[in-house]
């Protein structure tokens, strides 16, 4: 079975971040409170910038879908991201999104990954992109 690594359900500490993303009562924000596997890690128990840039990818879809009421589906256009402190593996982190904006199919939102204890650990900015909506078979005579 294909799952994402990022968000997937069918996903363990060791095979994926498991980010599963709600709304923030009381905020225009999404979160995951998530742990990083250790099997994720590097050799020195921190995880590697490639995976922290999917620790702030997922949310963005999230953001979307429950801020913006967005359907499911839309892709990564562009994410630029800024590692502002090593990321520990086998310890609490947060990552959240927000919405920046929104223009037909597209939509921006920022990212961040923190520690439990709110120490920013990464920023960034994405750009989401929905797919064309599918034309309706027409039905045959």
């Amino acid at each position: 079975m294909v799952d994402c690594f990022g968000c997937g359900l069918h996903r363990t500490p060791a095979t994926g971040l498991r980010l599963h993303c709600g709304r923030v009562p009381g905020s225009a924000l999404v979160a995951a409170a998530w742990t990083a596997g250790p099997e994720l890690g590097g050799a020195d128990g921190l995880l590697p910038p490639e995976l922290v840039w999917g620790a702030l990818d997922c949310p963005g879809n999230a953001a979307g879908r429950l801020l913006d009421d967005r359907r499911a589906g839309a892709v990564t256009a562009a994410l630029t991201a800024r590692l502002l402190r090593p990321v520990p593996v086998g310890a609490g982190l947060v990552s959240y999104a927000w919405l920046l904006g929104t223009e037909g199919r597209k939509y921006r939102v920022g990212t961040a990954l923190a520690t439990a204890e709110g120490d920013l650990c990464a920023i960034g900015e994405a750009l989401w992109v929905e797919p064309r909506a599918q034309a309706q078979p027409q039905a045959q005579p």
